[in-house]
């Protein structure tokens, strides 16, 4: 009878002390994921959003990419809203503004089959490139990774992930 007892003690003490251990564990896991969502940045939800593009990682798994939201405007819209932020100042134009109020980048999942259009500079067309050959291009120091990176993009966001990425003018 007196093993026995002993043997329940045990028992309640192995219990407390794998309870202590699951709420270790537990509060590690929150912290890590705290972290990872201080690198991934704010939530995007779905639907359509402007930003410019800062990097691609179309062969990393996953996929992602790192945007810079913003809002863009042409025309007589940019120069108001250039004035409004007190980037120009009265009699000046612009034909393109890209607001960004928040600096914090987002970095989303990129669907394998994500549709990629970016222009063609001088003829005003665009044409479609993979996600691949976008990230080939972003890493080099050509004119158009040089306008790549200035331009904004229209991002497509469904499920959480990137399903297309289209060059604004």
């Amino acid at each position: 009878l007196q093993r026995a007892r002993q043997g329940k003690d045990v028992a309640a003490a192995s219990r407390q002390e794998a309870r202590r251990q699951l709420r270790e564990a537990r509060r590690a896991l929150d912290d890590e994921q705290a972290r990872f969502r201080s690198y991934m940045g704010p939530a995007v939800g779905d639907g359509s959003h402007v930003g410019r593009l800062m990097a691609v990682g179309a062969d990393q798994s996953p996929a992602r990419v790192t945007l810079d939201l913003g809002r863009w405007f042409t025309g007589a819209a940019a120069t108001q809203a250039a004035l409004d932020d007190g980037v120009i100042v009265a009699g000046e134009s612009l034909s393109r503004y890209f607001r960004n109020e928040d600096a914090t980048w987002r970095t989303l999942p990129l669907d394998t089959f994500a549709t990629v259009s970016v222009r063609r500079w001088g003829g005003g067309l665009t044409y479609a490139i993979s996600t691949a050959e976008l990230q080939q291009l972003m890493r080099t120091d050509s004119r158009s990774a040089h306008r790549i990176t200035n331009d904004p993009f229209r991002f497509t966001v469904t499920d959480g992930r990137i399903t297309a990425l289209t060059q604004l003018r």
